[in-house]
Formats: structure tokens, sequence, C-alpha cells
């Protein structure tokens, strides 16, 4: 098994809060992800104790828990992983438990993201869990280095001038045959249904306040598609929208949220 610390040595250093910099003059912040980039700053750095409660409102905890099991039955001994947008690593914290053998390289461009992920994952970090200031177009990471590439909403914000260098630098440095597994929010024939009637209208693809979002179209599989021509579609949530209805059902211990997992035990 590649060591993470020699993997990462080449072109980061650690820092004394746990997170991995980089040695090379980066490019945070000054291309079309700028806005974000402050905004994420300024909340990570506003925000207190991060809560799962906190996090139901944009995830599925118990969908996520569910889907986090489902993929890692699928990893060999000893398997190092890619978080790319990995923000809290909130969906880390039993990694210790379920795949002790497993390693994360936990990457994301903002780092004041990883403010929360010390609460989320204590003595994890730097154990089974690497936190990792990088830009999913610029991974300095080995070719074919990593077993597995997970991204759960976070390729989805990427704006188009950037989507396909990342989608690129993931065919990089996964090995061959290695798992590309990216989540991004569908727009649920339920809560689109409850939004006409409403006369509200779901977002699709573009910018909200200083985020890009665009989710789960006809264009952007088309692009994803282009780096991973096999790759295949599957619902995990049929209930849940982030920020919306039914978001209470995000939460850890939500009856519902655990009913919408029953859809997809194998």
């Amino acid at each position: 098994m590649l060591d993470p610390y020699r993997l990462l040595r080449q072109n980061y250093i650690l820092e004394p809060d746990g997170v991995w910099a980089p040695r090379y003059e980066a490019n945070f912040g000054r291309d079309s992800q700028n806005q974000e980039w402050e905004t994420r700053k300024q909340y990570a750095l506003f925000e207190k104790k991060i809560s799962l409660n906190t996090v139901a409102n944009y995830y599925s905890i118990p969908v996520m828990d569910h889907e986090i099991e489902r993929f890692l039955k699928k990893l060999p001994r000893g398997a190092i992983i890619a978080d790319i947008g990995a923000g809290r690593c909130w969906h880390w914290r039993r990694m210790q438990n379920l795949r002790p053998d497993l390693k994360i390289l936990a990457a994301d461009f903002c780092r004041e993201n990883f403010v929360h992920a010390h609460h989320f994952l204590g003595p994890l970090i730097n154990n089974q869990v690497f936190l990792i200031q990088a830009d999913a177009v610029d991974l300095r990471f080995p070719r074919e280095c990593i077993d597995a590439y997970w991204s759960a909403g976070s390729l989805q914000q990427l704006p188009p001038d950037k989507l396909p260098s990342a989608l690129n630098e993931a065919r990089r440095i996964l090995k061959t045959n290695g798992l590309f597994v990216n989540y991004s929010t569908n727009a649920p024939l339920a809560h689109g249904l409850l939004a006409k009637l409403l006369g509200k209208k779901i977002h699709q693809s573009g910018y909200q306040k200083n985020f890009y979002l665009q989710y789960a179209t006809n264009d952007y599989l088309e692009i994803t598609r282009r780096a991973f021509p096999g790759l295949t579609l599957r619902y995990c949530e049929f209930l849940f929208y982030p920020g919306r209805f039914l978001k209470w059902s995000g939460r850890e211990r939500s009856l519902l949220g655990r009913l919408e997992t029953v859809h997809n035990l194998c």
C-alpha cells in the first residue's frame, strides 16, 4: 500500500493545524471560483461548532451513510480514496469502525472548511484521513495513485470552464479500473410537482448568488461521460432535497431518511 505521507510530501507540507498546504504557488481564489472561494471562507469562519443537524440541511445523513457503506464494500484492502471537495469531512467519521485499513486524501480548495473537520474526525486526522488544500483541477498527486475517486456534491459546483479539467484530473490520478463515484443533486419528481403547484422553479444550472450550481442535467451528464464513458446513473434520494421541503428527513435518526435507503439495500 502506498504511504500517504510519501505521496504528499513532494508537493505539500504538513502544517501545525493538521492541514497539508501546497508547496507550489496555488491559484486559489484567482479564477472563475473567486467569489465562491471568498464566500466559503467567510461562512466557515462565521460558523460556530457544526453539528450533524446542521449538515442535515444540505445532505441526507441516513442516505449518505448508507452510500458510504455501499462504496466501501467495493474497495480492496488498503485502498486509497481521494475525496474531492471534502469540506467538513463528516461522512468519514465512522471510518475507524467501517474500514480501518483504508486511507482518504480529503481535498478542498477552501482551507477554512477543515476547521469543522476536526470536530467530526478527531484522531482520524493524519492517521486515516489526510486534509489537503488543493483544487480539483490541479491535484499534485502522482499518476494512477488512487483506487477510488469520491465527490459528493462538489463537481456540480464547478463552473463550465473548470468541470472538464477536473474530470480529466480524476482520470489521471485514478488507477486503471479505479472506481469513480460522483454524487450530484437531481430534481426529485415529488419536489418538482410540489414546486409547480406553488408556482416556484427548481434551479437547474447557473449561479445562485456567489455559487455556481449545475444539477444532474443532460448537459452535465454528457460532459461527465466524455471523461468516463462507462458511467452508469443511479438515484439514491427521492424525497430529500437540500435546503427545501422535507429537509428534516436528512437528520441522522430520521425514520423517513432511513426508509429512503430501502430501495437500494444492495
